[in-house]
């Protein structure tokens, strides 16, 4: 009963008590009032965590021809309709919208009013307030260090932000944490110092009694009920992959790739554009833009090759101080080409996001961190994280781990099993977890994709099965499921880290947990 599970994540914060069926999901992210001298900061700062757009026609259109070859080689054996883009764009070029009085709109937006200086919502207030500053304190997995001046002050909004979270969502005051333990579910190839100064926040500055460290994957195999699994967790920013046995990941089978769904609502939109879609003042940097922008590729995209077709749909665009606006568009091809960019990353260009993890991977120094802390590591050191991220600018495309092909990954990662019986049964068991894990179609696209590594690997079987709902639960929920299942069992005793324990060693005793 007094047991948190917390699995922070670079969009949304999920937690709730252990005994919970469903954890509570609350967007990570945290608006602070700025001084009138810091306006011009705090502009440039409220820009979403991604890069948007690309930087022109020509370039976008050459990355476009690698998703385009790889779905008509998907639909060599199908007959499409006879010119279907010429038919979206003499749909959606001339499309106006019709407006929606607020009466009858009742999905009305509560637009977030500054001036009654609010304690929520930050996600609701309207692009350009001046005296508000907007930052995900987790940017890719790790401390937002784009954002913020340093890892303690990305920390400390975390600690505000956590404790206000436990207080309205699971009506636990500041004064009662000292009476209750945490799990905290961290990523497989995790940011050393993101993991310390989280431990940090919950045992000194909110006082937790003990903590339990998990990691992403061996908590999904325990929400998904297995021993051995390889698990790809297809989250907001980065992908990854894990095989795990009997609580234990797998030395050397992490992967760890630096696309997730916001690159694929990117590049929805771009393709969207190229299809004149009919609210064209679309802007990704305001946030009820991106908004909408994930809604329409969570309502429309898919990977089942029976969606593909030419579809009349609508949306609603709900703007500050504007009545609503109800727009019609048609779509072909667009709908499944962004749920392809797992199977060809290069589409995207990725130079500022690599940029920044390789600031990530040097910038621990930067932060105070002494050299020995620096070079040690918690994780496998064959496992792909942020640490083993190459920083060369000139490093092989080809050979480049960040640009693995979802497929590869997982083929690569299966490969590293020590017996032929174990790969066999690791292709038997591929769960998918994170909100990626929800695209229709995605187990069959994958399952295609890997019957051939699995006949080289797996001495000539062919059986590949991929769960992207185990025990029928919402992919997003299963890991947090998993650690409320591990803070349960007998074993979870030896693993509680207390409060005076990390006062007095510190950094050891997680290392030896």
């Amino acid at each position: 009963e007094r047991v948190v599970v917390i699995q922070p994540g670079s969009r949304n914060l999920r937690l709730g008590l252990a005994t919970d069926a469903f954890p509570k999901i609350v967007p990570h992210v945290i608006a602070r009032r700025v001084h009138t001298a810091n306006h011009e900061a705090a502009a440039q700062a409220n820009a979403l965590p991604v890069k948007l757009g690309n930087d022109d026609d020509d370039a976008f259109l050459a990355a476009l021809e690698g998703a385009e070859q790889e779905l008509n080689y998907r639909l060599t054996k199908r007959k499409l309709i006879n010119n279907p883009h010429q038919q979206v764009l003499s749909f959606n070029e001339p499309s106006q919208p019709e407006k929606i009085p607020d009466h009858n709109d009742p999905y009305r937006v509560e637009w977030t009013d500054v001036e009654a200086q609010p304690d929520h919502v930050a996600l609701r207030i309207p692009h350009g307030t001046p005296d508000y500053l907007v930052r995900y304190p987790i940017r890719n997995g790790a401390l937002n260090q784009r954002d913020y001046k340093s890892l303690q002050e990305a920390a400390g909004d975390l600690a505000t932000l956590w404790t206000d979270v436990f207080y309205e969502e699971l009506n636990i005051e500041a004064s009662e944490l000292k009476d209750y333990h945490a799990v905290l579910v961290v990523p497989d190839a995790f940011h050393r110092p993101t993991v310390l100064e989280m431990v940090q926040v919950l045992l000194q500055h909110m006082n937790l009694r003990a903590v339990v460290v998990t990691q992403d994957a061996v908590a999904c195999t325990f929400g998904a009920g297995t021993s051995l699994a390889c698990v790809v967790d297809l989250g907001a920013q980065t992908t990854s992959v894990t095989c795990v046995e009997d609580g234990f990941c797998i030395a050397g089978s992490k992967h760890r790739m630096v696309y997730g769904g916001d690159d694929m609502t990117v590049f929805f939109c771009d393709l969207l554009r190229q299809s004149a879609f009919p609210y064209r003042e679309i802007d990704l940097t305001r946030m009820y833009d991106w908004l909408l922008a994930e809604e329409l590729k969570e309502r429309f995209c898919s990977m089942s090759e029976a969606d593909l077709a030419v579809r009349t749909q609508m949306f609603y665009v709900r703007l500050p101080g504007q009545t609503t606006q109800k727009y019609s568009l048609k779509m072909f091809d667009e709908t499944m080409l962004v749920t392809l960019l797992p199977f060809v990353p290069r589409v995207l260009a990725y130079r500022k996001k690599m940029a920044d993890l390789a600031t990530l991977a040097r910038g621990s120094s930067t932060f105070g961190l002494s050299e020995a802390q620096d070079d040690y590591s918690i994780q496998d050191e064959n496992a792909m994280a942020i640490d083993g991220t190459p920083s060369s600018a000139t490093a092989a495309a080809d050979t480049d781990p960040l640009w693995l092909a979802l497929d590869e990954a997982i083929a690569r990662s299966i490969s590293t099993a020590s017996s032929d019986d174990r790969v066999k049964k690791l292709y038997g068991n591929i769960i998918c977890v994170g909100g990626g894990a929800l695209i229709p179609g995605l187990a069959d696209a994958l399952e295609d994709r890997l019957r051939y590594s699995a006949s080289v690997l797996a001495l000539g079987t062919d059986r590949v099965r991929v769960v992207t709902h185990p025990r029928d639960m919402d992919p997003r929920a299963v890991a947090w499921k998993g650690a409320a299942v591990m803070s349960r069992l007998d074993c979870a005793s030896e693993m509680w880290l207390s409060r005076s324990e990390w006062a007095e060693a510190g950094l050891r005793c997680l290392r030896e947990r």
